[in-house]
């Protein structure tokens, strides 16, 4: 082991840590990182204030968001979230917290995950508050496309 290696092994003995995470974790299980290199296409995220206010917003973001999720939907946990599980697991690390939205932590196996940003899988209406799985939401679009072209 390095000496750099014995010092934070040293330093953090009998402390209680936590993983602070992003893109950076979950770019090897194929989630382009959303401001690097590996993403392509606009890098202007939508503003809050404005999927609130605007409906055309709101449009945008369903539109780009149809088209992404089945790179979500599919992605897997690698070596990294597998490493955290193993720490957590051994009581090195208390939990994760995670600025990711695409609970890659959860399916590798993390207990203790706190989603700074939410998770892409679960969608809150913004009318009545109510939750359902983002696959259900998908379904919708989808179905609401073909129909679209179909009354063409």
């Amino acid at each position: 082991m390095s000496t750099e290696l014995d010092a934070l092994a040293a330093l953090l003995a009998g402390r209680r840590i936590v993983a602070l995470t992003g893109a950076g974790c979950s770019t090897e299980s194929g989630i382009p990182d959303y401001r690097g290199g590996g993403r392509t296409g606009p890098r202007n995220p939508i503003q809050h204030d404005a999927f609130m206010r605007k409906p055309e917003v709101r449009r945008r973001y369903w539109a780009r968001a149809t088209l992404g999720w089945e790179r979500f939907k599919a992605a897997r946990p690698n070596p990294a979230h597998a490493a955290l599980v193993e720490l957590e697991a051994s009581g090195t690390l208390a939990g994760i917290i995670t600025q990711n939205v695409d609970r890659l932590h959860h399916q590798a196996g993390s207990r203790q995950v706190v989603e700074l940003h939410g998770a892409i899988a679960d969608v809150r209406c913004i009318a009545c508050g109510g939750h359902e799985p983002r696959a259900a939401v998908q379904e919708r679009l989808l179905a609401a496309k073909r129909l679209a072209v179909d009354l063409g």
